[in-house]
């Protein structure tokens, strides 16, 4: 799966990808050690989900999921100063498009109610999201994190603002900066479900409630089953 992966990445999607940044091939190399960072399951899915021909797909290699949100860029580059500029594969966006797949064949959502990198007044907290069918409101947000510890460390940034705790000691700040905007947009806007995704399936799912006496919201433990598109989970129940 890697070998079919890194072909995948290294033909004409990165050179077209290059050549709109104002690159040649002498200008730029593909460091296919990164490939080999990214689990086969993840590959499997990412291969899946553009076969299912429900997202599109530029010549750049970017993906759209509709016409909500933004691009998912399968490419990251390394620091201008270096030559040739080296190019990897960005994990993050692989295990994301694989999970837009998975919302539209596992758990039955209509590619119209997916899109990637949700606007959130300029900025874009999360990576994945899902609209209500026939409505705006956002049920579920997602956010992918490369790393187990990463996700973890987010998650628990998180966590303690929820349960009005201060964050754990030993967190880096870059930690807690990158989870302000999720915390700001998750609590204005309330969808029900906050989806945290890393690599091989590691995840987190949590239910987002309000408390009925004090009005406060509080995270709960959710599962795959809060996946669910709800349209779809109502005809399933009354078949």
């Amino acid at each position: 799966m890697h070998k079919i992966l890194e072909e995948y990445l290294t033909g004409s999607r990165l050179l077209i990808r290059e050549r709109e940044q104002g690159r040649d091939e002498k200008d730029y190399r593909f460091d296919a050690s990164s490939v080999h960072g990214i689990s086969e399951k993840d590959i499997r899915r990412f291969f899946i989900a553009r076969g299912i021909d429900a997202l599109t797909e530029a010549p750049n290699g970017s993906f759209v999921a509709s016409g909500k949100g933004g691009r998912e860029h399968l490419y990251s580059h390394g620091l201008k100063t270096v030559f040739p500029r080296i190019v990897t594969v960005a994990k993050e966006s692989i295990i994301t498009i694989g999970a837009a797949g998975r919302l539209i064949t596992e758990f039955n959502w209509n590619v119209d109610n997916i899109g990637f990198q949700y606007n959130w007044n300029g900025s874009w907290p999360f990576d994945l999201f899902c609209v209500e069918p026939g409505d705006v409101v956002v049920r579920i947000m997602c956010e992918v994190k490369k790393s187990k510890a990463e996700l973890d460390t987010m998650c628990n940034v998180i966590e303690a603002n929820f349960a009005e705790l201060t964050v754990p000691p030993g967190v880096p700040r870059h930690a807690i900066v990158n989870a302000a905007p999720k915390i700001t947009c998750l609590r204005a806007m309330r969808p029900s479900i906050f989806w945290a995704l890393g690599p091989d399936d590691y995840q987190r799912i949590y239910r987002i409630e309000q408390d009925i006496t004090s009005g406060a919201l509080r995270l709960s433990a959710g599962g795959p089953e809060d996946l669910h598109c709800p349209a779809s989970s109502t005809r399933a129940h009354r078949e």
